[in-house]
């Protein structure tokens, strides 16, 4: 399903929707320390080990949350039942 109610759970009931559960789902929460020299993005610029870099790792802070502020703000506009993290 696409569009506005791309998020939810909804049940169609004659030519309306009418939404039963509305959630966002966070996966693989991975934070890394980059002043942490034990870390995989030290090992892969010291020994040409480029599988072992991501470019957001250095950033992964920052990148939850932003990704929570961005939660958070939707959840103004229209408030979610619940939310799910998985992974990580």
């Amino acid at each position: 399903m696409t569009g506005p109610y791309a998020n939810c759970l909804c049940q169609y009931i004659g030519n309306q929707y009418s939404i039963i559960l509305h959630f966002f789902a966070m996966t693989d929460i991975h934070t890394t320390d980059e002043e942490s020299p034990a870390q995989a993005v030290y090992y892969g610029y010291q020994w040409d080990i480029m599988s072992g870099y991501s470019p957001t790792m250095l950033f992964t802070t920052q990148v939850l949350d932003a990704a929570v502020q961005t939660v958070n703000a939707l959840h103004r506009e229209n408030p979610f039942t619940f939310g799910i993290f998985l992974g990580g």
